[in-house]
């Protein structure tokens, strides 16, 4: 069970904090930097906009029709961007509010986190199974005795 949860194979909830950002003009490598910053403060879950967040997720952008949107893992995310994570909530506030931080970072562009802590947190898991295509277990060697 303890690998699902890490590997987002299972669904956890916990206790944790909400972060909603409504300008539309945020830059994914914003997005980014507080996803950082919450597994720097030790989160032990995060999604974004219901989705889960894991170690080869991609969040990125797309330009298209004069527009540039964020996206997730090639899906295109709406405002307001709703981040979620399980954790320590003071520790993972103070991660992110800490002087000279990503949120006064933010506040020089004019964007204004919302940044509430939660007793409560569903963070889904994965919609499709992590594939591995190169890694392995290698096969034990035998041991001269």
């Amino acid at each position: 069970k303890r690998l699902d949860i890490l590997t987002g194979q299972a669904s956890v909830a916990g206790p944790g904090i909400k972060i909603i950002l409504q300008k539309e003009n945020l830059l994914y490598s914003d997005v980014v930097g507080l996803i950082n910053e919450l597994w720097n403060s030790g989160a032990e879950a995060v999604a974004i906009n219901n989705i889960r967040i894991i170690d080869t997720t991609a969040i990125g952008f797309l330009d298209a029709l004069n527009t540039t949107y964020l996206t997730c893992d090639k899906e295109i995310l709406e405002a307001p961007y709703t981040i979620t994570a399980i954790g320590n909530s003071n520790i993972l506030e103070k991660g992110l509010t800490m002087p000279g931080g990503i949120v006064d970072n933010l506040e020089f562009f004019k964007i204004y986190p919302e940044i509430t802590i939660e007793e409560e947190i569903l963070i889904p898991a994965l919609t499709e199974k992590k594939v591995l295509r190169y890694a392995t277990v290698p096969a034990k060697e035998e041991q001269n005795t």
